[in-house]
Parts: C-alpha cells; structure tokens; sequence
C-alpha cells in the first residue's frame, strides 16, 4: 500500500487492574520483565500471557503475513461494535517501564494502550485525534509492512519512537519529532501496557532502557541468549 504520513499522538482517555505475567528466565536475571514472541500459543487463540480486560472484541493468533513460519498477536478492532477488546499486561506497579515491540500498522485507526488502570482510564499512542491530545509528532506508516517501536515511561513524560523492522539505527538515534512523539501528562502514574490495533510480535518489557538493550538484539529479536527466537 502507499506510505501515508500519519499524526502519532499520545491521548489521555478518561481498562480493571490485572495481574503481572513474568518470563523467569529473563527476570531472573535482572533484565526483562515480561516478554512474548506468542509462539507457545494456539493459532486462533488467545495470547496466553495477557489477560483479556474489558469490551466485546475479540484478538487472536494468527501467521505472519510476511512469514508463515512465525506466529503474532492480531489485536482487536474497535469496530463494528464500537468496543474494544483490552488485553493487558502489568498492574498499578508499573509506574516507569520502556517496553519495545514488532508492529504492523493495520487499515485505517491503530494505536497501543499504556498505563492502564481500568476501561476508562489509561493513555493511548494514536494515529488520529481523539480524547484529550498532549502530544503530537509524525511517521510515515508502510500498511502491510512491520516496524519496531520503543515505549518510554518515565514520571509524567512519555517517547514513543518508530523505526523499520530491521533498522540497525540505535533508538537512541532516533529523534521523536521526526519519527515518533514526545508528551507529558500526570493523570495516570502507573498501569499495564495494553493492546491497540494492529499486529504485535515481540513484546519486551524492562524497567530501563538498559534492560532492553541487553534482552533485544539489533535486529529487533529476542536475544538468542534467551532460547525461543524468531528467524525471519
């Protein structure tokens, strides 16, 4: 499909708490707290790692477009029904935390939810307008084709940086204003990360970004160190 320059904005919406999930061989050892490349789980399944919160939709595993080999989280839309379907990871502990992630842009509307408490509280990294905007920026999204992003929480600001799956650029690299969106807000200290629109694989949550950079090599994968990896 054609590159579309979209607004990537964080919103402040005004899902319930829900327990952590925790990978021991990575929190044993003092790096991640969670990760997920989804292929333990069932294709047409539930992610078995995240906890379904709240709304009528419904997510479920499915194959990579781009590689039938490898499995992914296809997240609920919010529409026919005009609900959500949540699926949540962490709780009211996570307060500052960086999580990294695949992402495949789906059709129209796509975003991912953080800092979530309950259905009616909770942030969202969005494409479009909505609720009550404190920060804008802009990336230019390939529909069909995957991208890595990096979360970063830290008191009342928030990064969300975006590059191409693949792209050896150090997220360090790479300026918010010209690929992602920096804000700042103080109406939700802590809460889980959440599920949007869209296609995730490769879910890597640490409490700094030193965690990250130690549990997800260059190219965007798990760190062979770690066992299970995606070989695309």
């Amino acid at each position: 499909m054609d590159i579309k320059n979209m607004d990537v904005r964080l919103i402040c919406a005004g899902f319930a708490l829900l327990g952590i999930f925790v990978l021991p061989n990575l929190a044993s050892a003092g790096l991640a707290m969670f990760w997920d490349d989804f292929e333990q789980d069932k294709l047409g399944g539930q992610p078995s790692q995240w906890k379904y919160a709240a709304g009528n939709q419904k997510g479920e595993i499915i194959k990579d477009p781009k590689d039938g080999s490898n499995q992914v989280f296809s997240m609920p839309d919010r529409f026919p029904r005009g609900s959500f379907g949540f699926y949540v990871i962490g709780d009211k502990t996570w307060t500052d935390y960086v999580v990294e992630w695949d992402w495949m842009p789906a059709a129209g509307y796509h975003g991912i939810n953080f800092r979530y408490n309950d259905k009616d509280n909770y942030y969202l990294a969005d494409k479009r307008d909505g609720w009550q905007n404190f920060a804008t920026g802009s990336f230019k999204w390939n529909e069909g084709d995957w991208y890595r992003a990096r979360l970063i929480l830290k008191g009342s600001k928030f990064t969300v940086k975006i590059k191409e799956k693949g792209d050896k650029t150090s997220f360090k690299q790479i300026d918010p204003e010209k690929s992602g969106v920096e804000g700042e807000d103080k109406n939700f200290k802590s809460g889980g990360f959440c599920s949007g629109k869209g296609l995730i694989d490769n879910v890597v949550v640490g409490k700094t970004i030193n965690d990250l950079d130690l549990t997800v090599d260059g190219m965007g994968k798990l760190a062979t160190i770690w066992g299970r990896i995606k070989t695309r």
